[in-house]
């Protein structure tokens, strides 16, 4: 497996993307009345970059890895990820 640093461009602009959209993921629900967002508004964002498939999944992966990590909640029955903070 290749080295996630910067003498590797790829590894290291997919880890760098993925930080990237877990910081939005987080920064969302603590901007919003009642620190809660609908999984779908994440969704459309992904799809203006990936295919919709590729965009569930990767929504799928980064909230798995998210409430794993404790950056933030999900609701499955709601579909919602919200704020520890609220």
């Amino acid at each position: 497996m290749g080295s996630l640093s910067p003498s590797n461009p790829p590894l290291y602009a997919l880890r760098t993307t993925l930080r990237m959209l877990a910081a939005h993921v987080e920064r969302v629900p603590k901007e919003r009345a009642g620190h809660r967002a609908p999984i779908e508004r994440f969704r459309v964002e992904l799809e203006d970059h990936l295919h919709r498939r590729d965009a569930e999944r990767t929504l799928h992966m980064l909230i798995a890895w998210g409430r794993y990590a404790e950056i933030f909640a999900y609701d499955h029955k709601a579909r919602t990820i919200s704020s520890f903070d609220a």
